[in-house]
């Protein structure tokens, strides 16, 4: 195998991105999320103190983002340990999500 071919199957399997391009990705989903968690930190305290009550949708949605990133890697890595926390992330995602579904049922005045 000679260097032609070796360059022609790394652009292949890296669908001709750059290896730094997807470092690069990589970190952009890392620093997106993180601004994600507190950006709901934030709005979860103030609805704390201002309203009185807590809304764990947005946790809900930031698990589930969480979910989906874990599943996602731990089956394409086939990394078992990825994939477990994708599974525990969409369990309390799931949990956060009915619990939020089931206030907004009880406290509505419309039913």
């Amino acid at each position: 195998m000679n260097k032609e071919e070796i360059l022609a199957m790394s652009r292949q399997e890296n669908k001709n991105q750059d290896l730094y391009e997807l470092q690069i990705s990589e970190k952009s989903a890392t620093v997106g999320a993180l601004t994600g968690v507190i950006i709901c930190t934030i709005l979860f305290v103030f609805e704390i103190f201002v309203c009185g009550n807590t809304n764990f949708s947005l946790w809900g949605i930031m698990t589930g983002i969480n979910a989906g990133v874990g599943i996602y890697k731990g089956i394409k890595l086939r990394k078992h340990s990825t994939l477990a926390m994708g599974i525990m992330y969409a369990a309390i995602s799931l949990l956060m999500l009915t619990y939020s579904i089931y206030r907004l049922f009880a406290t509505t005045t419309i039913l």
